[in-house]
This record gives C-alpha cells, structure tokens and sequence, in this order.
C-alpha cells in the first residue's frame, strides 16, 4: 500500500520499500524507516536512510520533547527535495507510523494543522481510512500541533527551538 502526498514523497509499507519496480518507477532515492525494530533497511549501501526504532503501541514516544526528531524529519526530507529526489515513508503496515512521520512533516513544514494533515492524507490516499496514526500517535500530533500554532502566532518564539510538552 502506496500513496504520494506530494511530487517527490512517498508513504507505504514494508513491502513497497522492498519493491525495487516501484522504487525505480517513482525514483525513489530517499527513505525514512519508521520500524526499524522490524523492517531492516534496503539498499542502504546506496540511497540515504533515515531510521527510527518506533513501535507501533499507544504509549510509546515518537517525538522527543525538544523538537528535535521532528526538525531531522523535516532536513531530511527537504534535502531530498531540494534536490529533486524522492523519499519513501515507510512502516511495517503503512498505516500509523509512518502516517504519523509525514503529519508531523507537513505540520511543521507548511504550518498545517493535525487535521489538515489527516484530511490531505486521506484523500491523497485514495480515501483509505486504515491510513491513520493509533491513537496515542494522534494525540502526540495534537500536542505537536498545539506548539506549532502557538510558534506561529508568537513571531518571537519562532526564532527559538520548540518543546513539545503533554498537553492535558
């Protein structure tokens, strides 16, 4: 399972990171692992990897409190793109983990919301609903994206690094 959010960025599953066809077809040259635990990269020796050891379980942690992971997927993912290449999301299923990694992509790249994110996913996924981050990812996002609009609306916390913090 496939979909493309945008010219040059890929989310899928397991299977698609290993389907050389459809990596050459898409000039797939960039990938993001989100299950490292599970899913062992693929021609790392030739395309850049980024790996994460994420489980797909409600409590586990996916985004640090200092902003970090969150501004290394976005690095990475621009560099890709600034230089014409395309990247490859991907997670054991498709289905959460690395839905959640390009929802924090988009949240922080273009200033969306988690719900403009959910939504675009879902419709650049051809309305496959499975496509959603578990519920714990989904209220990791929610806090992510509480920092995110309160970084934009205040121009002097944007110059800072954010902090993600629980928000209750």
């Amino acid at each position: 399972m496939t979909a493309k959010l945008k010219d040059g960025l890929w989310i899928g599953d397991a299977q698609s990171a290993q389907d050389h066809d459809f990596i050459d077809k898409q000039c797939i040259t960039y990938f993001i692992n989100c299950a490292g635990h599970q899913i062992p990269n693929f021609n790392e020796d030739r395309c850049p990897h980024m790996t994460f050891f994420w489980d797909d379980e409600d409590d586990f942690q996916l985004f640090d409190k200092q902003g970090v992971v969150v501004e290394q997927i976005v690095s990475f993912i621009d560099e890709a793109l600034l230089k014409g290449e395309t990247v490859l999301i991907y997670s054991m299923q498709g289905i959460s983990r690395c839905t959640a990694c390009a929802s924090a992509y988009l949240m922080a790249k273009y200033e969306w919301g988690m719900d403009k994110c959910m939504e675009f996913i879902y419709f650049q996924g051809r309305c496959m609903a499975e496509m959603r981050p578990n519920d714990g990812f989904l209220m990791q996002l929610a806090n992510l994206d509480w920092v995110l609009q309160v970084r934009h609306v205040t121009p002097c916390v944007r110059a800072t690094r954010f902090t993600v913090t629980n928000v209750v």
